[in-house]
């Protein structure tokens, strides 16, 4: 049917880190949960533009409707970004056959921490003191 063109895209994960403070009253569960980092948001916003061919192809009224042309751009989307599915999506602005957008929702249920990203130990934080200076 339609032909989208990306114009531009800045769409970035937000990701944060969940620490347990593990200050809890019962002696059992004494101690942190593990930390874990999670998608919190996604910034930035995706421009798309249709191509002049596929606007002269609608009728009339389908052109004056810019509502249904979103709705279709919109039904044609399937971003993933780093396995994070865009669910809802806001239309920020649209200037002639560019249509920009930012993500309104998201589902992160199947994203997770990619491997490589554990701290580096670094030895010269350690607490043991260092026997080996000499005097």
């Amino acid at each position: 049917m339609y032909e989208v063109k990306t114009i531009s895209d800045t769409l970035s994960l937000v990701i944060d880190r969940w620490d347990d403070p593990g200050d809890y009253p019962n002696s059992l569960a004494a101690g942190p949960l593990p930390s874990y980092d999670q998608v919190c948001d996604i910034e930035g916003s995706i421009t798309i533009e249709l191509e002049p061919s596929d606007i002269e192809a609608m009728d009339e009224e389908q052109r004056k409707d810019q509502a249904h042309i979103i709705e279709y751009i919109l039904e044609e989307i399937e971003y993933d970004l780093e396995s994070v599915k865009i669910t809802k999506w806001n239309t920020l602005r649209v200037n002639e056959n560019q249509y920009t957008f930012d993500v309104r929702d998201f589902d992160a249920s199947d994203w997770s921490t990619p491997v490589g990203a554990e701290a580096e130990y670094i030895p010269e934080f350690d607490d043991e003191p260092d026997y080996d200076i000499p005097f």
